[in-house]
């Protein structure tokens, strides 16, 4: 195997010290006054031996590892695979690396993964917390690393989010279902102990209200596809009237709804109609493409990245930013008129 270059075979070749080297390798050569054709030549051999830095004995050096932690409760769902996709996209362009970490939405395994990454030193964190329990996040904050939160936050703190307006969004799907004459409106939840989905039943419950609806069903506890398929065919065995229509509060819950009423032959939107939120490019191939609020994922992750990296690089101490970024609701075909 060849032998790594260092910068003192660049300093032997070159003729000079290895702190000249590394000097002029780090871009401070005009600082002290090293010579151009000095700084010329120290290039020209650092390209012809193929140099590359020493990234861990960089990173000692300057206490900064160009690392951040991405914490995100499921990978799995695709509304946080794009998110984690366009974070790590937008954290490369700046030169820094992510590495990811699933909480599987665990409190107890998202807090062991917070030390994990902490230990390998990375410069900050994004995260999308599993619950409002957030002792971890705060003791994290005080001990000086940046946190930033995205999607989840936490009701009522002072941690930076940036977050979809997911009030706004509920309130207006359900106000075009009830526009179109459903008053028998179901709403499959996810995590009941997250912003997301408190803002999105609220907006819900208040649209309803708002339309003198004083029945209305609110069922599940996960961002789940079984969770979307065990609470629909509880809603349509019940003794109760079936809904007209389903709010689903994922894309992940979606399927599973359309699952269980695939198997109870319904039809869609002939005997009930679907509104999702999560538009995931799969709901225009469906039949019928199916109603959907659209977060927007891709602001959510630029924006953040952006301002994490930015504050780390301007040194500032504090990140204050509260941001929630309004949806859209896009309109196919899973809503009927009755």
């Amino acid at each position: 195997m060849q032998k790594r270059v260092n910068i003192k075979t660049i300093a032997d070749l070159a003729g000079v010290s290895i702190t000249t080297v590394s000097r002029v390798l780090n871009g401070l050569g005009p600082k002290y006054r090293i010579s151009e054709p000095t700084c010329k030549r120290i290039f020209e051999i650092a390209e012809e031996m193929n140099y590359k830095p020493n990234i861990i004995a960089q990173s000692l050096r300057l206490k900064k590892t160009n690392a951040i932690g991405l914490i995100l409760p499921d990978i799995g769902n695709p509304f946080f695979a794009t998110l984690a996709r366009i974070i790590t996209i937008e954290s490369k362009k700046r030169g820094y690396s992510i590495i990811l970490a699933d909480t599987e939405d665990n409190i107890d395994l998202e807090q062991e993964l917070m030390e994990l990454l902490l230990d390998r030193n990375i410069d900050a964190i994004i995260i999308a917390p599993c619950s409002q329990t957030r002792s971890h996040i705060e003791e994290v904050i005080k001990s000086g690393k940046k946190i930033i939160l995205v999607d989840r936050y936490y009701i009522g703190g002072n941690i930076p989010y940036v977050t979809t307006d997911n009030y706004y969004g509920a309130y207006e799907a359900t106000k075009y279902l009830l526009q179109n004459g459903h008053r028998d409106i179901a709403c499959i939840q996810g995590s009941t102990d997250t912003a997301p989905n408190i803002q999105r039943v609220k907006g819900f419950t208040d649209a309803c209200k708002k339309f003198g609806v004083k029945h209305f069903k609110i069922a599940g506890d996960s961002f789940t596809i079984q969770n979307g398929y065990l609470e629909t065919k509880l809603l349509l065995s019940s003794s109760m009237s079936a809904p007209t229509a389903i709010l689903c509060l994922s894309s992940t819950i979606l399927l599973g709804v359309l699952k269980a009423l695939k198997e109870a032959d319904l039809s869609v939107p002939d005997n009930v109609s679907l509104l999702s939120f999560d538009n995931q490019p799969f709901m225009d191939y469906l039949n019928p493409p199916i109603s959907s609020i659209a977060q927007p994922v891709n602001e959510i992750g630029t924006f953040a990245t952006k301002v994490l990296i930015d504050s780390l690089e301007e040194g500032r101490k504090k990140l204050n930013l509260s941001v929630k970024l309004r949806p859209q609701i896009i309109l196919r075909n899973s809503v009927r008129l009755i």
